[in-house]
């Protein structure tokens, strides 16, 4: 007996053998060979892949990462087909890892810029959770007919991961959509699969359409004035401050200057003042109505400056008159109206200039 249990410890049927003087003793068979070296290899191989796809990202090459996480992903999907099946538990949890790398790779992709990419990836994640999620449920019913181990938040997960299946299937652009098996998923992915592009509905285009032939119907008169106003604004902002202003983020139109002349604050001073004590008699001339008005003197308008943000006055944050017919603003500047003393121009609306703050009644 002894001699035989030798023999075929020598050809590999047992790997231990321990027998007693007796003839008592135990003895181990030796196990079949299994495809666990296919499953390192692969999975080895799967591991290199992610490492290289990051560092091709960290050196720009957008294109051959890809390519590195794509083959990444397939090679995680042979990985998964050397295991041993009977074992669901981890077959699972390699479906749960490639799924996480497929999410992590999707979060650095955006759907404009790399479309076919991530459509693809995307049904590869749906056929990675539906097979899981078939392994996952034969778990769950082994849980629920043994009543010993069952976890409520477990079976919410379950349910929550099954529906979102759906909503993953509708939103797809791949077009005659199938589940593929696993040993399959790879050969579809290649060869197989046409993605369609995305179309806006015909609700977005048209918006888009009427976007873009839009054109206001507004009056030839307020055209031409809001153009007349712009030119001149631009021209004394040219000549009048040498120096940059800076948009502050309390007001839309508040600006601080910063010039090497005196401070704006001291001209504003002037003509609040000279606005606000202006003789009876003063008239001004309306671009847009082409009346002859006293005009309203108003200070603090930010809506109306907004909406009139190229007017200089308003600009600049000083006060301003508005027509007393159709509430126009009247500081329109005039190019050919020049102060006798610092030789600026005058916006029309105003008696004085408002750099030195000469009095300017009477000049044409």
């Amino acid at each position: 007996m002894e001699e035989k249990l030798k023999e075929l410890l020598k050809k590999g049927v047992f790997s231990e053998v321990h027998l007693s003087k007796h003839g008592h003793g135990t003895f181990r068979k030796a196990r079949a060979p299994t495809a666990q070296t296919t499953f390192d290899e692969f999975y080895a191989e799967a591991t290199a892949l992610r490492k290289r796809a990051l560092s091709l990202m960290e050196n720009a090459d957008i294109r051959a990462a890809k390519q590195c996480q794509m083959d990444a992903v397939f090679c995680h999907l042979r990985a998964i087909l050397a295991m041993d099946q009977q074992d669901v538990s981890a077959v699972v949890s390699e479906y749960k890892a490639l799924a996480k790398y497929i999410g992590e790779v999707l979060a650095f992709y955006n759907d404009r810029d790399h479309f076919k990419f991530v459509a693809s990836l995307k049904y590869a994640l749906f056929n990675v959770k539906f097979h899981y999620l078939r392994l996952e449920g034969v778990l769950m019913q082994r849980s629920i007919e043994s009543a010993q181990h069952f976890n409520a938040k477990h079976f919410l997960y379950f349910i929550r991961e099954y529906r979102s299946l759906s909503d993953m299937f509708n939103e797809s652009p791949v077009v005659d959509f199938i589940i593929a098996r696993v040993g399959d998923l790879e050969n579809a992915m290649k060869t197989k699969m046409q993605i369609r592009k995305k179309q806006q509905s015909e609700e977005r285009r048209s918006i888009a359409i009427e976007e873009t032939l839009f054109e206001p119907n507004v009056p030839a008169q307020l055209l031409s004035s809001i153009e007349t106003s712009l030119k001149s604004t631009f021209s004394v902002l040219k000549t009048s401050i040498a120096g940059s202003f800076t948009l502050l983020r309390r007001h839309p139109v508040v600006c601080s200057f910063e010039t090497t002349k005196a401070p704006l604050r001291t001209s504003a001073r002037k003509v609040t003042r000279q606005l606000e004590h202006r003789q009876p008699h003063d008239r001004f001339y309306c671009t847009f109505c082409g009346s002859t008005t006293r005009g309203k003197y108003v200070k603090d308008d930010w809506w109306f400056s907004f909406c009139f943000v190229p007017l200089l006055p308003v600009f600049c944050g000083l006060p301003y008159l508005k027509c007393d017919v159709c509430n126009f603003c009247l500081s329109n500047i005039s190019n050919d109206r020049k102060c006798p003393k610092c030789n600026k121009n005058v916006p029309t609306a105003f008696n004085f200039c408002p750099d030195c703050g000469t009095h300017t009644c009477g000049l044409t």
